[in-house]
């Protein structure tokens, strides 16, 4: 089987990349970790390798062309397989091209390339329901194959081979030798008469049942809204539109986690790559504080599988860290962050950010952060509040380690002190359990023997 190039979701916000230069053309021979080509996202322009042997057999989208996360935009055929076999559709598409979802074709009537007469087959019930056929589970090749041969993925729900029923390759060129009938159209529905215009904006009522069962998904378990929550979503949403942020600050008293991060440095002092930063610490210490509070552990999911809105909290611990490029602001990812040691994050860290910089991100490096950090304290900056990135329920904003006249037991004193400011979603935490948690962040910095057990 040959293998698709997709276009990748490079981060969580990435909804479409542009091939700003194809490194290989259709022809060439290619190895496991050649790069492919250049990817311009909305954050910087990286590169895509292969993670196969074999020859680029088609480009299907050429230079400057742009294209939705999980299109195919190039074909790689295997070794021993030939070019033409696995070539689909049309020419590539041209630079000056935008590729978007594929819509329903109609079938052309009559008979086949090969001479058959086209045989109109039953069409399931369910493909009859669904409204497009992007709404089919179907690999991005056996998309391109039936736009190409004019084949509406709906009349094929229900006949996939492929893992949970999804359709792939193999089904489509099955449909194109069966021949097969497209699908009716739904009636468009009707245009509503305009409502009058309402005196003040009132947010209508959530469209959750209150004892709907929350939803376990890959690592993940969707929770639907509660009526309380629902309420406090509402009100929100009218104070503050968009996100509503939640601001709460504290400050650390970090002189003990200094020096239990110099006592580190000077044992690990032969290698490099394990030298402890601050912003090492505070990565160890949310996600232990996230084990803690899993509800900020969370995304805001605007449409759930029912359509309606809904809290999704994350089984894994992967603590995003915001990185300033030339280009803009870039979050690598650091995973399963609660079970790693201190020196295992200073590595894997460090690499990360070096891959990031050159402008070759691993497959996961830029996904699936669950909660962010952004630390200022480089540049001095003693405290500030950070926006969510969507669809997470909080970031942390950390300021700059400095000394600081303070009371203890009655006495003056001096210590190092560093701000941090969560910002969390109301809609998904009230303001009681953010501070909660980051009481919880405070407590293990200050107690930093937490961190190595």
């Amino acid at each position: 089987m040959p293998e698709e190039i997709v276009m990748p979701r490079l981060s969580d916000t990435m909804q479409e990349g542009t091939i700003a230069r194809w490194a290989k053309r259709e022809g060439d021979p290619v190895k496991a970790g050649d790069v492919l080509m250049e990817v311009e996202t909305d954050k910087a322009t990286l590169e895509l390798t292969s993670y196969h042997d074999g020859t680029i057999a088609q480009i299907v989208c050429s230079d400057g062309a742009t294209a939705p996360v999980g299109t195919v935009v190039g074909i790689i055929a295997l070794p021993g397989e030939a070019l033409e076999s696995v070539r689909v559709g049309a020419g590539p598409v041209a630079a000056t091209e935008t590729i978007t979802a594929a819509t329903p074709a109609t079938l052309v009537s009559g008979t086949h390339a090969n001479g058959a007469a086209h045989v109109p087959v039953p069409i399931p019930a369910a493909a009859v329901a669904l409204a497009d056929a992007r709404d089919v589970k179907a690999s991005p090749l056996a998309r391109v194959l039936a736009e190409g041969a004019g084949i509406d993925l709906r009349a094929l729900v229900g006949l996939g081979s492929g893992p949970g029923g999804r359709i792939v390759r193999a089904d489509v060129e099955h449909a194109i030798e069966a021949g097969i009938a497209t699908p009716p159209t739904p009636a468009p529905p009707a245009t509503p008469a305009a409502p009058p215009a309402p005196v003040a904006p009132v947010a209508p009522p959530m469209p959750v049942a209150p004892t709907a069962p929350a939803i376990a998904g890959d690592g993940f378990t969707d929770q639907p809204l509660s009526r309380m929550r629902q309420a406090i979503v509402r009100g929100m949403g009218i104070a503050k539109p968009g996100i509503p942020h939640i601001y709460l600050t504290l400050e650390a008293e970090m002189d003990t986690a200094l020096a239990l991060r110099a006592q580190v440095n000077e044992v690990t002092a032969s290698d490099a790559r394990a030298k402890l930063s601050v912003n090492d610490l505070v990565i160890k210490a949310v996600a232990l504080a996230l084990r803690a509070f899993p509800a900020m552990n969370a995304w805001y999911v605007d449409a759930g599988p029912d359509g309606a809105p809904r809290i999704r909290t994350w089984a894994s611990i992967n603590v995003g860290v915001a990185v300033s490029l030339d280009e803009g602001l870039i979050v690598p990812v650091i995973h399963h962050a609660d079970g790693k040691s201190l020196g295992t994050i200073a590595r894997e860290a460090k690499d990360i950010y070096d891959r990031v910089r050159a402008g070759k991100p691993g497959p996961t490096d830029l996904q699936g952060a669950t909660f962010t950090i952004s630390n200022l304290g480089a540049y001095g900056i003693e405290e500030f509040a950070a926006v969510i990135p969507t669809p997470q329920a909080g970031i942390l904003a950390v300021g700059a380690a400095v000394p600081r006249a303070v009371v203890r037991d009655g006495q003056v004193v001096a210590r190092t002190m560093m701000a941090m400011t969560i910002s969390a979603d109301h809609r998904v935490v009230d303001g009681a359990y953010a501070a909660q948690f980051l009481r919880e962040v405070k407590r293990i910095l200050e107690h930093p023997f937490a961190l190595v057990v």
